[in-house]
């Protein structure tokens, strides 16, 4: 997934309540992980870029 592709997506991923995000330890960046609980704990961008997932057009994407 590109990086225009993965902005859009990101923040559809952000407003499901099936995402959990975290901060990574190692980084600066407060909130930069972003884990789709429906999934089995997989990173929010595996799964959307997994058509057998969420997918890119947020097949499972539930409103908080």
């Amino acid at each position: 997934m590109n990086y225009e592709t993965w902005v859009h997506a990101r923040n559809e991923c952000e407003s499901c309540r099936n995402c959990h995000v975290y901060t990574d330890v190692d980084q600066d960046k407060p909130n930069t992980i972003l884990i789709c609980v429906k999934f089995a704990r997989e990173y929010c961008i595996d799964a959307r870029s997994d058509q057998k997932m969420c997918g890119l057009e947020a097949n499972d994407w539930e409103p908080r």
